[in-house]
């Protein structure tokens, strides 16, 4: 499925990479490294440069234990950005944002997609991007007011994910947000436990029966460095070895902070595809 957004446009039927821009001062992979805004104009010529079809870019941490800050304080990190980045490159551009405000904002100085990792908690945001022709990423999370609660327990998280996503769609587009503007995402390491993520990752082709396209963010998780019982600067192998499995399973699209290895890993799974059906006597 192809899509144009303020004549950018986004084919949702092949694998897609979203390079991870984090304008934040405490990420838990790059330490702010992309905190000021030529650090983070580099960084999003790299990630185009390699090769990624959308750049994700957050303002707020969602990392264990972060520190919630302000509307102003994160428009003050992101606009500036989003006005830099889409003033220089014809790229897809996703904002990974909860608020409001920001949300708006965004929207208004050329944002593509929107992808709210509390699942647009407040009708209002759901609203603000009807009126517009943006993307909207459903991601599964679990919250109490404004926080992400990460202990919860689940009878069937297949089951609970898949509810969830139902009640979302209808709600979207009861509120006038076409089905085809919607993404979904099953929220690895956000209120569930190791085992929960693994198993949503062995099963999430059953997700594709809502023929929506889906997006998985796993990156340098605590799903892979706490089972393997390793550091986050560890976890490069791991972090692939999970996007695979979501490729092969038929996913579109790849939330990454590895980009290069991400592209390099993709573009072995395309030959080996072209392959497949290869017999004996095919062969010269």
């Amino acid at each position: 499925m192809k899509i144009k957004v303020k004549n950018i446009s986004l084919d949702l039927s092949n694998i897609n990479v979203m390079g991870i821009l984090n304008v934040t001062p405490d990420s838990f992979f790059d330490g702010g490294k992309y905190y000021s805004l030529p650090n983070s104009i580099d960084r999003a010529y790299h990630m185009i440069s390699l090769g990624i079809n959308i750049l994700d870019i957050g303002g707020e941490s969602t990392r264990p234990n972060y520190t919630e800050i302000s509307e102003q304080e994160e428009l003050d990190r992101v606009i500036p950005v989003l006005e830099a980045i889409s003033s220089r490159f014809d790229i897809f551009i996703s904002i990974d944002t909860s608020k409001y405000v920001v949300i708006k904002e965004s929207i208004a100085k050329g944002a593509h997609m929107i992808n709210d990792v509390r699942s647009f908690s407040t009708n209002e945001s759901l609203k603000e991007i009807s009126k517009s022709e943006v993307l909207c990423c459903i991601v599964h999370s679990k919250l109490t007011n404004s926080t992400i609660v990460n202990d919860y327990k689940y009878s069937n998280v297949l089951k609970e994910v898949y509810n969830f996503f139902s009640k979302k769609i209808l709600l979207c587009e009861t509120l006038g947000i076409n089905r085809n503007r919607l993404i979904l995402d099953p929220g690895f390491g956000f209120s569930k436990s190791i085992i929960n993520n693994y198993q949503i990752l062995s099963n999430i082709h059953k997700f594709k029966s809502f023929n929506l396209p889906l997006m998985v963010g796993m990156s340098r998780k605590s799903m892979i460095t706490k089972l393997l019982d390793i550091q986050v600067s560890e976890s490069l192998a791991g972090s692939l070895t999970c996007n695979i499995i979501a490729i092969l399973k038929g996913i579109n699209i790849i939330r990454t902070h590895d980009v290069k290895e991400t592209l390099n890993a993709i573009d072995i799974i395309k030959i080996v595809k072209l392959f497949k059906d290869l017999n004996f006597d095919d062969q010269s």
